[in-house]
């Protein structure tokens, strides 16, 4: 053994002389860690492709033999992909990392280490990630070439184009790979769910393509229409016509997921009453009801899902003596139907009281002026209520300097 590090060391110290007359060999090593990069979760190293401008580190237990290293010596040395997706390992040369798995880029450091140093068990990872330049095309509002860093996702790469347009297709967003070969992904599955296998890391050469949508839905009446097309809402006041929003049709949702990625159900609704507008073969309207079980009826292309609601109430909740809903009244505001509902309770927050209308935009109690039909007011709970909140914080205080004396 003792053999095997003297002939490797006597290898990297004739090497070292080498690099120090080409200097060639050195260019992509460096010896002080890259700058931290912002990231959400840890890297996979299964699923994270390597690429261009990445950063590896390559450290061995016990440390690296001193002839990787120039004066003064140093614990792990670090080495940047190339453009052809090489990396330069002084000593051992030109080893593939690019196009493949972190998993399978660092196993290719470590074994061309190993092959040249016997005895030494270095190790590998991801050190820094690279920062390209990928074109996002189609249904976006701001299409066109957008930087990302290697630990950025689809959503990331969309965002970046200024979101999605409002006629995109969420379900066949196309991932063209530089391969030649296209990942079609399902991106309404992330939106809706979370499901992050709908919302991949983007490797290098990668270029991102959002189709229009070819078939739609709409949602009407007591809804907050939060969805990809909200439509102004009806000048009428028909809670029919409330809120509007066109959404691109998915294959096998139900009425119930359907208002739901609409933005839900107001307070006001009647949900019992749903129903769903067809157009049938001969080109008739149809009206079915859905009320009974929204989980069960699926939709169609062209459907139109309408949900029913009260026109004369609203909604009062949060920290009052009653929550409700109470009868409308004309030219009454915010604060007359929180007296309806008996007033605030000591923990209910005067100044946190928000309005919501019923096109689903916020305002200001004391400037939203007499409510429409279909409003709904938020009392907050205050930050620190009255002794009893003030009493657990000292209480915690206490506790906290009687620990530190019984220690100390």
């Amino acid at each position: 053994m003792f053999a095997a590090i003297l002939a490797c060391g006597l290898f990297l110290w004739t090497g070292a002389a080498a690099a120090q007359q080409g200097g060639g060999m050195m260019a992509s090593v460096e010896y002080e860690a890259p700058a931290p990069v912002a990231m959400s979760s840890p890297v996979d190293p299964g699923e994270y492709m390597v690429g261009p401008g990445d950063i590896l580190w390559l450290s061995a237990e016990g440390g690296l033999p001193t002839g990787f290293f120039p004066a003064g010596g140093a614990s792990v040395i670090y080495l940047q992909v190339m453009p052809d997706g090489s990396v330069v390992i002084p000593f051992v040369g030109g080893v593939q990392a690019g196009g493949l798995t972190l998993e399978q880029a660092s196993d290719n450091v470590v074994a061309a280490v190993s092959s040249r140093c016997r005895g030494v068990r270095p190790e590998a990872g991801l050190a820094g990630v690279r920062v390209s330049r990928i074109p996002v095309t189609g249904e976006v509002l701001n299409p066109g070439i957008v930087n990302v860093a290697g630990t950025n996702r689809l959503s990331d790469a969309i965002n970046s184009a200024g979101g999605l347009g409002p006629g995109a297709s969420l379900t066949r967003v196309e991932i063209r790979h530089q391969s030649g070969d296209c990942t079609v992904v399902d991106f309404s599955r992330f939106r809706l769910d979370g499901d992050m296998s709908c919302n991949p890391l983007l490797a290098p050469g990668d270029m991102i393509h959002v189709p229009p949508a070819t078939a739609f839905v709409e949602v009407s009446g007591a809804v907050f229409a939060r969805g990809p097309f909200p439509l102004d809402r009806a000048e009428s006041g028909s809670w029919i016509e409330g809120s509007r929003t066109v959404m691109e049709y998915l294959e096998g949702e139900t009425v119930a997921q359907c208002i739901a990625r609409a933005g839900g159900i107001a307070p006001w609704a009647v949900p019992d009453s749903v129903y769903i507008e067809r157009r049938s073969d001969d080109g008739s309207l149809v009206r079915l009801p859905a009320g009974a079980h929204p989980s069960r009826m699926t939709l169609l292309p062209g459907d139109r899902v309408i949900c029913p609601g009260s026109t004369n109430s609203i909604a009062v909740t949060g920290f009052v003596q009653a929550p409700g809903v109470f009868p409308w009244v004309a030219g009454s505001d915010a604060w007359y139907y929180i007296a309806l509902a008996g007033g605030l309770t000591n923990e209910g927050s005067r100044s946190g009281v928000s309005v919501t209308l019923p096109g689903g935009e916020e305002d200001d109690p004391d400037e939203a002026g007499p409510l429409p039909p279909g409003s709904v007011i938020e009392v907050p709970r205050k930050i620190l209520v009255w002794w009893q909140d003030y009493l657990a914080v000292l209480t915690g205080v206490a506790g906290v300097i009687i620990a530190y004396k019984s220690i100390f």
